[in-house]
C-alpha cells in the first residue's frame, strides 16, 4: 500500500486542479470553498426544508373592529394527538399571541384566517395581517395583509396570507397575527382541525 504526503496537489502544468479519471474516495471530512456542478449525483446532503411547525385556534373568537393581536387561544397544531401533519426540527413559542423562533433563518408564513358572518350585518369585510419585529417586539412592522368579502346572511370566507422573513437573531425575532374585523364577525377555532392558523417553514441559512 502506497502513501502520498503533500501540503498541494495541482495538474502537470501546476495551472490547475488535477483530474482524477476515476473520481476519487474520500476517507473524513473533505473540506471546499465552492463547488462546481449540478450536483446531480451527490448523496447524503442535506438541503431544503429544516424545520416544519403548525400552530393552531382552538376556539373561535369575536374581537373588536380594527386590528387586533390574535392573543388566545392558540395550540400547537404539529403536535395535537389527533393531527398527522409532519413536524419537523425546532418549534415555535408563543406567548399570549407573541412568537419567537427556533432558530435563524429564511423563513416561511402561511396564514390561514377562516371567518363567519353571525348576523346578516352591513359590514362585510374581514382580514388578517402579519407583524414582524427584529428588536424583541419593541416595535414592529406590518409585513402582509388580506381581505374578503362576506355578504349575506351566514356567510363564510377565508383568507390565505403568506410572507416571508429573515431571522437574522432569533432571541429578537418576533411574529404576532391580527384579525381586522367588520361588526358581528367571529373567527373560526377547532381543537381537531385548523381552521384559523399558521404554518411556519423554515427554507434556508439567513
Amino acid at each position: 500500500m502506497s502513501r502520498i504526503r503533500a501540503n498541494t496537489i495541482t495538474n502537470k502544468a501546476a495551472t490547475g486542479a488535477p483530474t482524477f479519471s476515476n473520481g476519487a474516495v474520500v476517507t473524513g471530512v473533505c473540506t471546499a470553498t465552492s463547488f462546481a456542478g449540478n450536483g446531480a449525483n451527490l448523496t447524503g446532503i442535506s438541503a431544503g426544508v429544516s424545520a416544519l411547525d403548525a400552530w393552531a385556534l382552538s376556539t373561535g373568537t369575536s374581537a373588536a373592529t380594527g386590528s387586533n393581536i390574535i392573543s388566545s387561544n392558540w395550540y400547537r397544531f404539529a403536535t395535537a394527538s389527533d393531527t398527522h401533519f409532519p413536524q419537523l426540527g425546532g418549534a415555535m413559542t408563543q406567548s399570549s399571541g407573541v412568537f419567537t423562533f427556533p432558530s435563524t433563518g429564511f423563513w416561511v408564513l402561511d396564514f390561514m384566517l377562516g371567518g363567519y358572518n353571525v348576523s346578516d350585518n352591513s359590514g362585510t369585510y374581514f382580514g388578517g395581517q402579519i407583524f414582524f419585529s427584529d428588536d424583541s417586539g419593541n416595535s414592529y412592522d406590518r409585513i402582509a395583509t388580506g381581505y374578503t368579502n362576506m355578504m349575506g346572511s351566514q356567510d363564510h370566507g377565508l383568507v390565505f396570507i403568506k410572507s416571508y422573513v429573515d431571522v437574522t437573531n432569533a432571541s429578537t425575532c418576533r411574529v404576532k397575527f391580527h384579525t381586522n374585523l367588520a361588526a358581528s364577525k367571529t373567527i373560526f377555532g377547532d381543537n381537531n382541525e385548523m381552521r384559523t392558523g399558521v404554518v411556519f417553514t423554515r427554507i434556508g441559512d439567513t
